[in-house]
């Protein structure tokens, strides 16, 4: 709670009262169109990486992770054919929220207004890796 300090001219003492409690005086300011840019910009470019970059070694580790126990290319997945089943929802999900994450970008740039979709898809980061996990086994 803020406190503010009068002086009165009669006693010439310094009292202390509570400040008043507004919604408005609660409120964070609205964030500057410079840091809203560098964000959006943000969650563009790491979001395009995640999509991208999952999904090309998803792409690149399937046939591995379809065929467990069989040498493909080279390489031997040795895990069991649940194992590789999680290992691809949860690549297939994170590649999913990085697009989300792109596309709460370029909504942003476009409008350039911040979005509460942002919050959703941080939300949606746990959740969407629980509920993967859990629908893997």
């Amino acid at each position: 709670m803020m406190t503010r300090t009068l002086l009165t001219s009669r006693h010439r003492t310094m009292s202390t009262h509570p400040a008043p409690s507004t919604p408005a005086a609660n409120a964070q300011a609205p964030i500057s169109p410079r840091r809203l840019q560098l964000q959006s910009w943000l969650l563009v470019v790491l979001g395009a990486l995640l999509a991208v970059g999952l999904s090309a070694i998803l792409f690149t580790m399937l046939p591995t992770l379809s065929h467990p126990g069989v040498a493909i290319g080279g390489s031997t997945f040795t895990g069991t054919s649940a194992q590789a089943g999680k290992f691809i929802v949860l690549l297939a999900a994170v590649a999913l929220l990085g697009a989300l994450f792109c596309a709460v970008g370029i909504r942003q740039l476009a409008t350039g207004r911040g979005s509460r979709l942002r919050w959703v898809a941080l939300f949606l980061i746990p959740v969407v890796l629980g509920l993967a996990w859990s629908s893997a086994s």
